[in-house]
This record gives C-alpha cells, sequence and structure tokens, in this order.
C-alpha cells in the first residue's frame, strides 16, 4: 500500500513537471506509441515522440498492444497520468472483430515463416505463444495454439486497416519481437520508420532491419570512426574484457549491466556468469573431447535474430541430444541463468536428460570462469553471449543461428545448414584449425557494448544501487533531480541530429570519452575511471 502510494506521488510529481516541458500538438498527422509499464521507457518516449512530433507536424497516439475489457481500460491511471504528462492526444484499444480465416499448418516452419499480404508475421506469433503460455514448442495441431493464433491475426488486421486509413509518419515501441511488433512489421512494409526506445537505447528499424540483433547496425558507429580511434576503442574494450575473465579485478560486469532490462537479473546478481572458481574438478577426464551445450530459455524469443537452424530452442537441444548418441564425446549442458520461468525451464532440460544419457547437467552454481578453468574443446549456443566469452579465450564456438549480431564476425562459427553445423561438431579437426581475431572481438565488444545512448547520468550506480526499484516509478524521481533546461536543449538536439543522419543506433556517448565502470577504487585503478584517453 505505501510503496503505491509512493508510486502515485512520484508520478504526479513528474506529470506537473513534464508539462512545463512538453506541449501537445494538433494534427491529422500520427505518432504511434505504445502504451506500457516500462517506467525507464517512458522517460525515453517522452523526448524521443515529441522530436518526431515536430518533425512531422504530428499528434502522438498511444496505444495498449494487448486485447482489454472495458472494466480494464479504466485501472490504467498511472499510465493515462504518464503519457498524457509528455503530449499523447488519445489512446488506442483493440476491438475484436470476426475475420474469416482457414488455414491447417502442416509443421512449425510453415508457422515460423506465415506471411499476410507479403508481411512476415509468423515468428511474432510462435514466439509470443511460448512466452504467455509457457511452452517451450508448438505443436501446429494443438487447438489451444490455433485459437492463439487466430487471435493475433484479429490484431494484424487492425492494424493493417488503421494503417490504411491514417496517415501515419512514425511507430515508437519497446520489442522487435512477440507479437509486440506487428504493427511495426506492418509500418516497416509501408517504408513508415520505427523505432524501438528505451532510457538507454534509441534503434532504427526499416525493411533491412528487422529485428535490433543487427550486427550492421551494431557496428554502423564503429565503421565511422578514424583509424586511430578505433585503435583507442579496441585497447579500451580489451581492457573490459581482460577484468571481466579476472576473478578478483573489482569488475562488475558494467557493461552488461548497462544493457539489462529484467529487474530480477539484477535483483540476484544473475549478471555475474563469471567468478571465483569455488570447484576443483567439474568436468570427467577421460581424454574425450568435451563439449559444452549453454541453453537458452525455452520462452525468451528464439525468433529473436533470423536464421535459425532449428525451429526452437526446444528442438535445438533435442537434436543435440539424438546427435550425442553418434559420438564419443563428454557432454555437459549449462543451464541458462536468467530463464523467466526457472521451475518449468528445469523440467524440460530433466526429460532431455532422462532421453538422452550421455548429456550431463552441470551444477547451478558452476561459473564460466570455472568452466573455462578446465579444458573445453567446443561450446553451443544458438547466439548467446558466451558467442563472444568463450573465442575471447580460445575456445571455439558453434552457432545455431546465422543471422545475429555476430553475422558479419568471424571469430565463432556460423553454419547455414544443418548438415555443416553437424558436420563441425562430429569433425572437431576442422574447428580447431579455426583462428580466433581477440580484435575483432573488441570491436564487437565495442559497437554491442559500450556504444549507446546515454539519457541517465550515473546509469550505472543508480542501477546497481536499487535494483528493482530502479525500474518502478521511482525513475521518474532521480530523473528529475538530474535535469535542466540545458540538458533538455541537448537532448533534443542529440534527437535530431539522429533522426537527420538516419543512423540505426542513437550514440552519444561511448568508451573512448566516458568510462562505463560504476566509480570503485579497484575499476579506478584498472581503467582509469573518469579520465578518458
Amino acid at each position: 500500500m505505501l510503496r503505491n502510494i509512493k508510486s502515485y506521488i512520484y508520478i504526479l510529481k513528474y506529470f506537473f513537471f513534464n508539462k512545463k516541458i512538453f506541449k501537445k500538438i494538433n494534427s491529422d498527422n500520427i505518432i504511434l506509441l505504445e502504451a506500457n509499464e516500462l517506467y525507464t521507457s517512458h522517460i525515453g518516449y517522452s523526448y524521443f515522440t515529441n522530436v518526431l512530433a515536430r518533425k512531422y507536424n504530428a499528434k502522438i497516439i498511444s496505444y495498449f498492444p494487448v486485447f482489454k475489457n472495458y472494466f480494464k481500460r479504466f485501472t490504467n491511471l498511472k499510465i493515462f497520468l504518464i503519457y498524457k504528462s509528455f503530449g499523447v492526444s488519445d489512446f488506442l484499444f483493440y476491438k475484436k472483430k470476426k475475420i474469416k480465416f482457414e488455414y491447417n499448418f502442416k509443421n512449425r516452419k510453415e508457422i515460423i515463416n506465415f506471411k499476410i499480404n507479403d508481411i512476415l508475421i509468423g515468428d511474432l506469433i510462435y514466439d509470443s505463444y511460448l512466452k504467455e503460455k509457457g511452452e517451450p514448442t508448438v505443436d501446429p495441431l494443438d487447438d489451444k495454439f490455433k485459437d492463439y493464433f487466430f487471435e493475433c491475426l484479429q490484431i494484424f488486421y487492425y492494424w493493417e486497416k488503421f494503417f490504411r486509413k491514417n496517415n501515419v509518419k512514425s511507430i515508437v515501441l519497446s520489442h522487435t519481437t512477440y507479437k509486440l511488433a506487428i504493427p511495426l512489421r506492418i509500418a516497416t512494409h509501408l517504408n513508415i520508420p520505427g523505432y524501438t526506445v528505451g532510457i538507454n537505447f534509441i534503434y532504427f528499424i526499416d525493411k533491412t532491419r528487422v529485428t535490433e540483433t543487427n550486427s550492421r547496425a551494431y557496428a554502423q558507429f564503429y565503421k565511422q570512426l578514424d583509424a586511430e580511434t578505433q585503435k583507442l576503442a579496441l585497447q579500451k574494450s580489451n581492457n573490459y574484457l581482460k577484468a571481466k575473465f579476472e576473478t578478483n579485478s573489482g569488475y562488475e560486469n558494467s557493461a552488461e549491466i548497462f544493457q539489462t532490462k529484467t529487474p530480477y537479473v539484477l535483483d540476484d546478481k544473475k549478471y555475474r556468469t563469471f567468478g571465483n572458481k569455488k570447484k576443483k574438478k567439474i568436468l570427467i577426464n577421460n581424454n574425450k573431447p568435451n563439449i559444452l551445450i549453454t541453453a537458452h530459455c525455452f520462452y525468451d524469443s528464439p525468433h529473436a535474430v533470423s536464421g535459425l537452424l532449428f525451429d526452437d530452442f526446444y528442438h535445438w537441444i533435442d537434436h543435440l541430444g539424438k546427435l550425442s548418441e553418434r559420438t564419443d564425446y563428454n557432454w555437459y549442458l549449462k543451464k541458462h541463468p536468467h530463464s523467466g520461468n526457472k521451475k518449468l525451464n528445469n523440467i524440460i532440460l530433466n526429460n532431455f536428460i532422462c532421453k538422452y544419457p550421455k548429456l550431463k547437467i552441470l551444477d547451478e552454481d558452476v561459473n564460466n570462469s570455472e568452466i573455462l578453468n578446465e579444458k573445453i574443446d567446443l561450446v553451443l549456443t544458438v547466439y548467446g553471449s558466451v558467442g563472444y566469452e568463450y573465442p575471447y579465450q580460445g575456445v571455439p564456438v558453434l552457432l545455431a543461428a546465422h543471422g545475429s549480431s555476430y553475422e558479419n564476425y568471424n571469430f565463432c562459427l556460423q553454419p547455414k545448414t544443418v548438415a555443416e553445423y553437424d558436420n563441425l561438431i562430429i569433425d572437431l579437426k576442422n574447428i580447431k584449425k579455426k583462428k580466433i581475431s581477440k580484435d575483432e572481438i573488441c570491436s564487437y565488444f565495442f559497437s554491442k557494448y559500450l556504444c549507446n545512448w546515454d539519457l541517465l547520468e550515473n546509469f550505472i550506480e543508480h542501477k546497481i544501487k536499487y535494483k528493482n526499484n530502479f525500474f518502478s516509478p521511482l525513475i521518474f524521481d532521480i530523473w528529475m533531480k538530474q535535469n535542466s533546461t540545458k540538458k533538455n536543449e541537448i537532448i533534443f538536439k542529440d534527437i535530431e541530429k539522429f533522426l537527420l543522419n538516419k543512423s540505426y543506433n542513437m550514440v552519444t556517448n561511448n568508451l573512448i570519452v566516458n568510462e562505463r565502470v560504476h566509480d570503485t577504487p579497484l575499476n579506478e585503478k584498472i581503467f582509469g575511471y573518469g579520465k578518458g584517453i
């Protein structure tokens, strides 16, 4: 009760604070904005949508991305207050309408590749179903899935009609995945610019960048730097990476904390996937090759990237289980540290262990530092962060997707077919010959983790200090205390420049001019915090 009262106090203060900054525009042109409870993102929305509104002389209309009955529509007072504070004119709600649609999917790939009017939406529906229904995979014949698919089609047709009848100039939303992105797919098909926005990022989405996770988009800023500046960027990135793997460095994985959008990951320090070496022996010592499978959360958007070799994370591990029976290897399976539904994930993994006895699950408290301390011959992931972490230590990584953030880099293996994938695992000699470039890994790390929109000062310090509460309306109080007229002018100019340049990623701060490490004596010693280069 007390927490709820505090939330309303923060929101009311924020409401009157924003009324002094933002003005509503009345026009037939429209900027669409997703309505949600991502309070940290609301600060980014407020500035970005208002610059768009001025650019296109448009009003801002917000929409709720899920069906809501009439009662639920009037229980969103917090959201109404926040969005009205920065000039939102109106709110849209989906209306369920009868549609005629008959389609019997023969397999999962038909669902994933499903298009309407040449607009791909099957992958979004597939991933949403996994997440909302807690299913590790999709059964095309399941009536529950058919009902869900039909509901998503209603969302598509609602938006297709809306875009046809209204003059939409741009759309701003939270994700490029799940059914949340259905209106985004329609917009980009019509060459209407789309953007995903948060408190520390703005990503431009168009036909060539279907999802946020796009290697060319990430690398755009780095490639525009001159040779000398690129060299400095590599040196600084290398400092981060070396400290990340040094157990007693004092490094707090600051780059990863900067990217973290999930509250519980911060709350139990699950971002610390490297750490002290507690156990003397983890792997079997029998001179056989050691293969490590780093599992994903089965429900967490497998199609966030393109080019998956398997239908989803479930069928990827199932395939590896079958492959393990054909090899004389030691196979280890490491659970994903950030699983959204730990209990369900554990049940599925345990079923795999029973089905494929060659697979062995590592204890949950085993960290990557302990694994690296022993002999690993190959690491398997679909597109996880181990794709750069293990190669930095000289351990080869094989991906099960060729359209991820690693796409245009050569430090991990990215086969285009399942047959090629299997051959690389069966014939490990070819993998061992591959050279790994640490400079290339450093350029990747710089581009993905160290180039962002730094809207909030002392971002990492606040995130570590407040943990879960950082994602609550408390963030408005933190923001208002550091805001100023001068700062607002800079923010507006930065956004205008970003739009003018048509960049894929908003970059106002990067490792070269400001360290992304929170201020501790150890970090200052390692990185020269605050000195820049």
